[in-house]
């Protein structure tokens, strides 16, 4: 998104999947507990669990399997250190500068980007249009590729 909004000349179309722009007070102290369990022992496994919770996916195994595999070889502080750099970033003033066609695609079983955030992205952005997702997680492009391929390809051919 920043791209788009820094350099609209070089953007054609953009996709936001399951994203939030800000986080208020809230979400904010929620997500702070949730990657706080990665300094602890025990922690990326619990922080993972929790995530795929929230996250919506926890019906599809090979997701789970797959994450819960990727915990092993991450590192925990590194993660951690990234998402406490952009925990207080807000996108919301460089979104009016977004002129290009905008697809935001929401599973609706997203717990962890709620669906406000997504009401603000469409309010934000002049030109975007929404998919619901009623089934969907926040991983719709590995839950439903062939769906999600689709919405993508109707988006890009109008």
């Amino acid at each position: 998104m920043d791209l788009a909004a820094r350099r609209p000349g070089r953007i054609t179309h953009l996709l936001v999947v399951n994203a939030f722009i800000h986080l208020n007070s809230a979400d904010r102290f929620e997500r702070l507990n949730l990657y706080r369990l990665l300094s602890l022992p025990e922690g990326p496994k619990r922080w993972a669990e929790r995530l795929i919770a929230a996250m919506g996916v926890g019906q599809y195994p090979s997701i789970v399997r797959g994450f819960l595999k990727s915990v092993v070889d991450l590192d925990p502080a590194h993660i951690q250190r990234i998402f406490f750099e952009l925990i207080d970033y807000d996108q919301r003033p460089q979104l009016k500068n977004i002129v290009v066609r905008t697809l935001l695609i929401r599973g609706e079983q997203d717990h962890f980007v709620p669906g406000y955030y997504v009401e603000d992205l469409q309010h934000l952005i002049h030109d975007s249009v929404l998919v619901s997702l009623p089934d969907g997680g926040h991983l719709p492009y590995l839950e439903a590729p062939e769906r999600f391929n689709q919405i993508l390809n109707d988006f890009c051919l109008k």
